[in-house]
Parts: structure tokens; sequence; C-alpha cells
């Protein structure tokens, strides 16, 4: 199987958010029939979609072990979710644009993780914009759950199962003092004009319920479809710093070209490196 290197390119951490998500096979309802509110931060969504195309999606802060997740969409493109529930229970996918927004429900079972298939709904309509995908995931009494996203891809290109798959970090620890370093790597079945591999360092907030997760390395991929990516990390931020604590590997590509299709994805790794700073 071919190989292929990075082309390493410097950048400034940035600050995202995730928690855990999930998903099945649901129904579509419109937001205003159901109980369950979302409370969103505001957004400026002609800046949204200016910066889209250069910048790429996100994940970005959620509350109450919510995440949500910024790109572009349009009415009938396919979306696919991969997750594992912590317990039995169901998850909603709120799709918001500027003017309109939808739910799709989901029902999953614990530790199971699943690759599920639906659509972006007809209502929210066929014109290329930008939006948001804000998942939390409830148990039958309608408590806010636990639950893992390892990817979410939005449009044709994006979609098969996940295009970007066999995510691989480790070992389970390093040691930077002692020189060791991390292996990373990733399968790409398609092409994408944009496609970076970040290493995210991971804390938990409990009163949030949520993941915090600062980019501390990005790596730009020069690699092309059906090749294996692959790469090293040494437990250095980009700006020269040793990390601490928990890191995970993502993967995000993405269509810059202003055409009608700007698919996306992003990906998240199973497996999770400590730097042991001594």
């Amino acid at each position: 199987m071919p190989m292929a290197r990075f082309r390493l390119r410097a950048a400034i951490s940035i600050l995202c958010f995730s928690a855990f998500c999930a998903t099945a096979r649901g129904q579509v309802v419109l937001e205003k029939e159901t109980e369950r509110g979302v409370a969103l931060e505001p957004i400026d969504w002609l800046a949204l979609t200016a910066q889209l195309p250069e910048l790429g999606p996100r994940l970005v802060g959620g509350r109450e072990g919510a995440v949500e997740a910024r790109g572009f969409l349009a009415a009938g493109w396919p979306v696919v979710v991969d997750f594992e529930l912590k317990q039995k229970g169901e998850l909603i996918l709120r799709i918001w644009t500027e003017e309109k927004s939808e739910q799709i429900y989901f029902q999953g079972r614990k530790n199971r993780r699943r690759v599920e298939k639906t659509q972006v709904p007809g209502r929210l309509g066929r014109r290329l914009k930008a939006g948001r995908f804000v998942v939390q995931a409830y148990d039958k009494k309608g408590a806010p759950i636990d639950f893992e996203l390892y990817g979410i891809g939005v449009g044709k290109r994006a979609v098969g199962s996940l295009v970007i798959e066999q995510l691989r970090f480790g070992p389970e620890s390093i040691r930077p003092a002692a020189s060791e370093e991390a292996a990373y790597s990733f399968f790409l079945r398609r092409d994408f004009e944009e496609t970076q591999a970040e290493i995210l360092r991971q804390r938990y907030l409990p009163e949030e319920r949520v993941f915090e997760n600062t980019v501390v390395h990005v790596n730009e991929v020069d690699c092309r479809r059906k090749t294996t990516c692959e790469d090293r990390w040494g437990g250095m931020t980009d700006d020269g710093s040793p990390s601490q604590g928990s890191h995970l590997l993502q993967v995000r590509a993405w269509f810059r070209t202003p055409v009608a299709k700007q698919d996306w994805t992003i990906v998240r790794s199973e497996d999770r490196v400590a730097i042991d700073p001594e």
C-alpha cells in the first residue's frame, strides 16, 4: 500500500470544543415541534460563509454535552455520522441555517460504534449556504448522556462511509525529554482540495460536560486518494513549547473552490497519546 508524508504548515493554536456524539436511524421534525430547546452562541453568518472555504469546517464550543460542527450544506446533501453512545439513548442532530432549522432523531445502543447516514432536509433549501450541525444525546428520561464522535461528513464526495478512515495514533504515552515520538496515520479514500492533520490536546470540563480541545500541531497533508498518509509528532506545540496531557488525532478535509459543491468531513481517532513530562 503506498505511503505519503505530510508537508508541515505552521499554524497558531486554535481553541475548539467537542463532547461526545451519536446517531442511528430516525425521523425529521421541525424545531418548533420539539420540547427540547438548544442555546446557541450568536454567530456572524456572513463572516462564517466567507471563512469556510479558506479555513474549512470546524468543531466548536458546545453546552450541556453538545458538540457543534460548522460547514456548508444544501438540501438533499448526504450526511454521515460515526459515533458511539456510552449508554442506550437517543441522539438529536439539529441542523441550522441563518433562516431555518430542523431536527433529526436517532436511536442508539450502549457501547456500539455505528456509522449512520441521513440527508439535509429539503426545507433548508437547495441553495449552498453555511450551516451549524448541533448534536446532543439523551436517555429515555431526557437526561443528557455521553457519546463519542469519531467523524461527520457532509456532501456526496465526503460520504461513502467516511472517506478518511483507519486512523492510528500511538503509542499510549511518550516522553519528549527522551526524544520519544508518536506515530500517526490514516487512509485517504478520495482527494480533497484541502486536508489537514491536527493534534488536539484534550481536557474534560465536568461542569459543562464537554471536552476542551486545543489544536497544538497542524500538518497540511500532501498525499492523494487510496493512500495511507503518515507522520510522527514529538510532543511539541507548533510554537515550540512542550505540550502536556492527553492528545488525539483529528483530520479535516474540504473543497474550498467557490463552486456548487463544497463537501467536507472531520474525523477523530479512538487512540489517545499522553505526554509524560519526565
